[in-house]
């Protein structure tokens, strides 16, 4: 990953299970996606890579799959002049999930479905059934930094999904 870590993201079930370190200070709060953590690298506004999160270091390379999942305005951004990366979560909603379903009995569940989309060796019309929702500028070499909510209207001004988010204290 070019930008350094992309680690996995703190979660809390409950307010006990909040860090006592952040209680009180200002965060940002999103729901929690089930599916499988991209980056996506952009230069100049168009997409030139995806990788999963992998060990946070490495990743797999899958940006010939994102290419059949993303929206055309997707991979080439409305920002022409972003180079840098975003972060999403690339999993199966739940009405495509029962379409899916419908075609492959068999499946499961739709995180495992998805995983073994992105991790087969080919690239299936199944990826159809696949949505990557975004929800936060990793790194940036064209944009200065960004708070939280300008960040989100920067990201649904070039993206089909984005997480929904709040901040504030958190109490």
């Amino acid at each position: 990953h070019l930008y350094g870590l992309v680690g996995s993201l703190g979660k809390a079930y409950s307010w006990d299970e909040v860090d006592k370190a952040i209680k009180g200070r200002l965060v940002d709060v999103s729901l929690k996606l089930d599916g499988l953590s991209m980056v996506l690298y952009y230069r100049s506004g168009v997409l030139v890579r995806s990788v999963t999160r992998g060990d946070g270091i490495t990743g797999i390379d899958v940006t010939n799959k994102i290419l059949k999942v993303l929206h055309p305005k997707e991979i080439h951004l409305k920002d022409k002049s972003f180079t840098g990366a975003v972060r999403g979560e690339i999993l199966m909603t739940n009405s495509n999930w029962n379409q899916f379903k419908a075609v492959h009995p068999e499946a499961k569940n739709s995180r495992n479905a998805t995983a073994g989309l992105i991790n087969a060796k080919d690239v299936r019309d199944d990826l159809q059934y696949l949505t990557i929702v975004v929800y936060k500028i990793i790194g940036s070499e064209s944009k200065p930094p960004m708070t939280m909510p300008t960040m989100n209207v920067w990201l649904q001004d070039n993206f089909c999904h984005v997480a929904p988010h709040a901040g504030g204290p958190l109490e």
